[in-house]
Formats: structure tokens, sequence, C-alpha cells
């Protein structure tokens, strides 16, 4: 297959041990993909009904199932993304350096979420990635360098990546302290260093109890 890194909390299963014909990969979470080139047998990952098929190419899935969205960051060569359960979505082709965001909505057949095709086809988002940035500086895959990047998540959004990355679980005393934003980055960071750092950007209150935090806004 050539290489592949897969991210703390995340799961990758082998759909068919590669002896037949393509080579299938199903995701859970979050993981990094440098695929050889056979274009006998392409490489498909399944990502919560998402399927991303490459003949050889660099490329970041982030699929976890809490997410809002799914995104693919494309590194080299080409990738397809089409949709498992919906025969009528556009398969989208991505070129190097482009990142797709897909919102969770898209994820469930249109049918059943009652999205109109046009709204749906607007809340794709395909940008550009900072290619001028080494590797090891681009947020989409700090992870892989045992760095936990975030630009302008609320902590709601935040929380989530902060439970995945030190195993904690993180509730809320009250919506107001979900809609703080931050930015910023942990790599050696203890969890409670970390939430002091946060303290210096926005004002909260914490109280930890083992694993568990409880947030809670400043009174």
């Amino acid at each position: 297959m050539g290489q592949s890194l897969v991210e703390r909390g995340s799961e990758l299963f082998y759909e068919n041990d590669f002896k037949g014909n393509t080579r299938e990969v199903r995701l859970k979470g979050e993981a990094f993909f440098d695929v050889k080139k056979n274009p006998d047998r392409p490489f498909i990952v399944h990502a919560n009904n998402i399927d991303i098929k490459v003949l050889g190419t660099a490329f970041n899935v982030k699929a976890y199932q809490d997410d809002e969205n799914v995104e693919t960051t494309l590194y080299r060569g080409l990738v397809n993304v089409s949709k498992s359960d919906d025969n009528s979505f556009q398969p989208i082709l991505l070129y190097p350096n482009q990142k797709l965001i897909l919102p969770r909505a898209i994820h469930s057949k249109i049918e059943t979420v009652k999205v109109a095709a046009a709204s749906v086809k607007n809340s794709i988002i395909i940008k550009q990635i900072d290619s001028t940035k080494a590797e090891p500086l681009r947020i989409e895959t700090a992870w892989i360098y045992n760095r936990l990047e975030f630009r302008g998540d609320d902590f709601a959004t935040l929380a989530s990546k902060l439970e995945r990355w030190y195993n904690v679980k993180i509730n809320f005393g009250d919506t107001q302290v979900q809609k703080l934003n931050f930015n910023g980055s942990f790599e050696k960071e203890t969890v409670e260093q970390a939430l002091k750092a946060l303290k210096t950007a926005n004002s909260f209150n914490y109280k930890m109890n083992n694993n568990e935090i409880l947030i809670s806004s400043s009174k």
C-alpha cells in the first residue's frame, strides 16, 4: 500500500485484505496515506459514507463520527470523492494542495435530511492549502508531528479535539462558554497546562476530576 499513519483514537480496517482487484480500507477518525501507484488495483478509502478513490497519491482524511465535516486534503496525485449511498451525488476531483470539506448533512441521504440540491452544492467547500509551508508546519497534518493545531475553533469544536488528543471527557456547564474562540497549538503540554494556556486567551473556569473536565463561564 505504501505508508499510512493513523491518528490516536482512530481506527483503520482492511476491507478485503488487499487480495482482490482493489485495495480498500475503512477509516474511523483521521489518517494520512502515501499510496504506491498501481493503476490495475485502485486504492479506496471508505469514511462516513464517502468513498475516496486514488491511483497513487499522498492525502489526509479526517472523518470522526462526531465531527460536523469530513475533510480530505490532497498533497500529491489525484483523488476522486463520491458517496457510497447516493448515485445522484456528482463525484468531485481533487488536485494537489486542495482541501475538500463535506458537511455532515451530505453524509446522509438527501431525502432523509431534506436538503435541497442547490443547498448541498453550495455547502461543499474546496479550498487551497498553503503549499509554501514545509510539511511539518501544515495545519492539516500537524498531528503526524505530534502537534495539535487549531485556528478560530469555538470551544465546542476544540473540546472534541482535546478529548481525542488527551483521552479525556469534557463537559460544559453552560452554552455561552462553548462560543469562545481560540487560535494556537499544543505539543508537549499536559491537558492542565493546555487549559491554563487557553485561559490566558479567553477567561473561563474549569474543574478536573481524573479524566473528566467541567468547563463553565467565568462569573
